[in-house]
């Protein structure tokens, strides 16, 4: 009966610090929703939806160096707000402005 404890014990310990190191990665939305996203909300043209999708590919090998995300990601959404009209741009800051934290833009407020 006690070699049956410590048996259970042994693989309650096991299950649970490997359980504790296994974090799934914080899941950022690929770029591919984001537009899609932008398109139904914003009314997007091909036009746009093109740009966009040149601006993402443009950015995201520099999203691999996380010390310069905040920058670079502005940069990105300045480029994307060029494409946009006076009408898109508003309904994009307030969709931005209404995002969660995991997006990183509720702290920041629109120019």
């Amino acid at each position: 009966m006690r070699t049956i404890l410590i048996l259970i014990s042994l693989i309650s310990i096991t299950t649970i610090s490997l359980a504790q190191g296994q974090r799934p990665p914080r899941p950022e939305p690929p770029s591919e929703e984001m537009i899609k996203k932008a398109t139904e909300e914003l009314s997007l043209t091909e036009a746009q939806v093109q740009q966009w999708k040149e601006i993402h590919v443009k950015y995201n090998p520099s999203r691999e160096d996380r010390s310069k995300v905040v920058g670079i990601r502005e940069e990105m959404e300045k480029e994307l707000e060029a494409t946009l009209t006076e009408v898109q741009r508003q309904k994009f800051r307030e969709m931005r402005e209404h995002e969660g934290p995991a997006q990183g833009h509720n702290s920041r407020k629109p120019k």
